[in-house]
């Protein structure tokens, strides 16, 4: 696990004060992965459990909130009239979305490819900026937790079997990241289908 860890553990204690921004890109350009990276610093004592969680924290909400921002500017635009007309034709998706939008916030938070069009979409359906951020400031809360709480189980189980091969390492998480995108893919698909039938 030395090279690779090392390596970025070095460049973090080189350059302390782009530490917080590395860990915000991480986590935003890599998600899962980036996550993981950051706790094995933080276990390596090359960041800070404080500094990598507001890191984290801070970069997705500021990215989350940009994202819904662009979704408020497309309001009026042609782009953006062309998705409201869509949603507006169907019924029940517009019923749905209307009903569901914050539930909608919190669970794309864990599903993969879904995240960015449930950001843009709130920001189109006019959702206000308060009840936004409370639900997102919730959901990326919860993420982050459990992809730290996964991150260092997984580290901690790798030290406990004397495993110092980091490819291992991220295997495991990856396939755990997966495992948990497939179980709330799954849960979502029940639930959706719960409340199609109501609409």
């Amino acid at each position: 696990m030395t090279g690779f860890i090392e390596t970025i553990g070095g460049w973090v204690i080189n350059h302390q004060a782009w530490e917080n921004l590395f860990v915000a890109l991480a986590v935003i350009l890599q998600g899962e992965l980036g996550t993981f990276v950051s706790v094995t610093l933080v276990v390596k004592n090359y960041l800070t459990w404080t500094g990598f969680f507001l890191s984290a924290l801070g970069g997705i909400i500021l990215y989350d909130t940009l994202l819904f921002s662009i979704g408020k500017a497309l309001k009026n635009k042609p782009q953006g009239v062309r998705w409201e007309n869509k949603i507006r034709k169907n019924e029940k998706i517009n019923r749905y979305l209307r009903n569901n939008l914050g539930y909608l916030l919190i669970i794309a938070r864990f599903l993969m490819y879904i995240n960015i069009g449930a950001m843009v979409l709130t920001g189109l359906m006019n959702m206000k900026t308060k009840e936004f951020l409370k639900n997102r400031i919730f959901a990326d809360f919860l993420w982050i937790s459990v992809l730290t709480a996964g991150s260092y189980l997984i580290l901690s189980g790798l030290t406990l079997l004397k495993l110092r091969h980091f490819e291992i390492a991220i295997a495991v998480f990856l396939l755990a990241a997966f495992a948990g995108h497939a179980f709330f893919r799954k849960i979502l698909a029940k639930k959706a289908d719960q409340s199609w039938r109501r609409v």
